[in-house]
C-alpha cells in the first residue's frame, strides 16, 4: 500500500512538473537569469564592501528565491483554474494574466536589488536605469526609492 502511495505522489509531481515546464515563457527565463545575477552580485557586493560573508543571510536569500518558485507555481495554477472556468462559461482567456503580473513584479524586485548591488561596488548606474525601477540617488549617492507624491 505504501508503495502505491509513493508512486501516486511521484506521478502527481511529474505531471505538475510537465505542466509547469510547458508554461515557461520569456519573462520567466528573464526572471531566472535576474535571480542568478542578483545572488552573484549580492555576494560580490559583500566582498567589495569589506563585510564578512554570513552563511545564514545567504541561506535566507536562497530560501527567498525558492519562495519565488512557489509563488509562480501558485500563480500558474490560479491561471489554469481561471482559464478552465472561463472556457466553461464561453469566455476565451488564452494568456496567463496572474502569472505574468507576478513575474513582472518579481523582475522589478530583482532589478532593484541588482542595481543596489552594482552601486555598492562602484558601478556607475545610468539615471534612466534607476528611473525604470523607480529609484534615484540621494545626495550621498545611495540608491533610494522615488517617493510617491
Amino acid at each position: 500500500m505504501e508503495n502505491v502511495g509513493a508512486t501516486s505522489i511521484k506521478g502527481i509531481i511529474a505531471t505538475l512538473g510537465v505542466f509547469l515546464l510547458n508554461k515557461i515563457n520569456g519573462p520567466l527565463v528573464v526572471l531566472l537569469i535576474l535571480v542568478l545575477i542578483d545572488y552573484v552580485t549580492g555576494i560580490v557586493a559583500l566582498y567589495t564592501t569589506d563585510k564578512a560573508f554570513d552563511k545564514s543571510i545567504a541561506t535566507k536569500g536562497m530560501i527567498k528565491k525558492l519562495g519565488y518558485v512557489i509563488l509562480i507555481i501558485v500563480a500558474m495554477l490560479l491561471d489554469y483554474v481561471l482559464m478552465q472556468q472561463a472556457t466553461n462559461i464561453g469566455i476565451d482567456i488564452s494568456s496567463a494574466v496572474v502569472t505574468m503580473a507576478i513575474t513582472l513584479y518579481l523582475i522589478a524586485t530583482e532589478g532593484i536589488s541588482i542595481l543596489q548591488n552594482l552601486v555598492l561596488f562602484g558601478v556607475p548606474v545610468p539615471d534612466f536605469m534607476l528611473k525604470i525601477f523607480n529609484l534615484m540617488k540621494d545626495s550621498a549617492g545611495k540608491i533610494v526609492k522615488i517617493p510617491k507624491e
